[in-house]
């Protein structure tokens, strides 16, 4: 009679709100880690706190949801369950460090060539770091596209043109006496464009990019997808860059170093047919 309490006792507190808030934990920690539960999220998952017992209970009930995707060892959370959220990224460089600072162009640099602002000198950031710092070429690479991923993000830079036919002149600082240039509206605009659309963006990638080691960053379907987005317009030509550079720093490209581009991985992607 005991063990039939027991359990019955277990099956009703997986019910309960605790339940569900632990459940509502897991899905907001996936969020940011593309909604994609795999080897990699999985045990970062498990570093954070959360259990097996949780990602594969997650896992179980996502799994007859139709627009649940599963492609190699991965699952990808279906969009009624979870939301692709931009990622927050670990960086170990600020862009008020004096290191990186210094390689910012004073905001009237470029103004003459119609581009005003202040604009990051990637190369010289680089150089600088093996010196200030001592990193090797791998990890200052690294350590920059963390900073500059996680900067694009936030919205404290842009990489913004309105035409396809100019590259901008470099990342931009939007805080301060920095952000007082003519298109700081429309920057803004095309910033939250990327944040309000970026599950669709992500998942519509998915559909159109298989998880290989031919996937350069740069095959990545955003430009595509974002020029027919619905709703708010977007100016910013460029905006599939920023998107590139935040996957990039979040580490969705797996084995990325300084000098080798990695392997995406879902929700970027998928395997095969699948």
């Amino acid at each position: 009679m005991i063990r039939p309490l027991i359990l019955a006792t277990a099956y009703l507190l997986s019910f309960s709100p605790i339940a569900h808030a632990d459940s509502a934990d897991l899905i907001d920690f996936l969020a940011g880690q593309g909604c994609a539960i795999g080897p990699s999220t999985r045990a970062a998952a498990i570093t954070a706190g959360f259990t097996e017992e949780q990602i594969d209970g997650l896992a179980a009930l996502a799994k007859p949801d139709p627009e649940t995707i599963e492609t190699g060892d991965w699952l990808v959370l279906p969009p009624s369950q979870c939301t692709i959220r931009v990622p927050v990224i670990d960086h170990a460089l600020n862009l008020d460090d004096p290191d990186v600072a210094l390689t910012f162009s004073d905001i009237d640099a470029h103004a003459a060539d119609g581009d005003p602002g202040c604009f990051l000198d990637s190369d010289a950031l680089r150089r600088g770091l093996r010196l200030s710092r001592g990193w090797d070429n791998d990890r200052a690479t690294i350590e920059y596209i963390r900073l500059v991923g996680a900067s694009l993000a936030s919205g404290d830079m842009a990489f913004y043109g309105d035409s396809p036919l100019r590259t901008p002149v470099g990342f931009s600082l939007l805080r301060g006496d920095c952000a007082q240039i003519p298109q700081i509206k429309e920057i803004r605009n095309s910033h939250r464009v990327l944040i309000e659309n970026f599950d669709h963006i992500i998942r519509e990638n998915a559909k159109l990019l298989n998880c290989t080691e031919d996937a350069p960053p740069n095959s990545m379907k955003f430009d595509d997808i974002i020029a027919k987005l619905d709703g708010r317009p977007n100016t910013n030509a460029w905006l599939w860059m920023e998107g590139m550079m935040i996957v990039l720093a979040a580490g969705w490209y797996e084995g990325m170093t300084g000098t080798e581009k990695g392997i995406p991985r879902p929700p970027l992607c998928h395997y095969g047919d699948s």
